[in-house]
């Protein structure tokens, strides 16, 4: 026998769940240990302090995984989070979409931009920085007509992002400034 996955949420975590559950975060931390995934949900508190809700170790990373975890965090408590942050992990979209249905789900600002690097900083070379001017104008921009041209006029300065950013663009509801002026974050931006 092995051990797949294991989730932990103390008596006081359950009840800062209770008190605290307008945004929930969740940090999945890449192989903590050389053998499982440690996943890790915060709240913020009323004194502006972030507070471990709940652990999950876990051998995967798969949609399947972050679902049983969900509905581990669901079953202790009964209650749903009124929103939810998280990198932009495949597997977690898909769970948080069928365990909360309702959820608001909003991805992290650092993660976003860690992946731009990653992905366009060579790509880009002196220009990259001229790109993060652009990227962060379109990102907080308050209105979605203001959103929609600065992220054409990007677009049209640096071509060569095209094929990446359009994916970003699919999921401009969970991360543009324009599209979450009605949602409280207590603001929150990254995990």
């Amino acid at each position: 026998h092995r051990l797949s996955g294991i989730f932990w949420m103390s008596p006081v975590q359950q009840e800062l769940y209770q008190r605290f559950l307008d945004v929930v975060l969740n940090d999945n931390t890449c192989k903590t240990n050389k053998y499982m995934y440690l996943s890790v949900f915060m709240v913020k508190d009323n004194y502006g302090r972030f507070q471990n809700i709940a652990n999950a170790l876990v051998e995967n990373k798969i949609s399947l995984t972050y679902t049983w975890i969900l509905q581990c965090l669901l079953k202790a408590t009964g209650i749903i989070p009124k929103s939810f942050w998280t990198d932009s992990e495949p597997g977690l979209i898909n769970a948080i979409s069928q365990v909360f249905l309702t959820t608001p789900h909003f991805y992290c600002l650092f993660h976003i931009w860690q992946n731009a690097i990653k992905h366009l900083k060579a790509k880009l070379g002196s220009n990259f920085n001229h790109f993060a001017k652009a990227f962060y104008a379109c990102r907080n921009a308050l209105c979605v007509e203001i959103f929609e041209k600065r992220w054409m006029l990007m677009i049209e300065n640096f071509p060569e992002c095209e094929n990446y950013m359009a994916r970003l663009y699919t999921n401009r509801i969970s991360w543009a400034k324009a599209y979450l002026p009605l949602q409280f974050n207590a603001g929150i931006q990254s995990t």
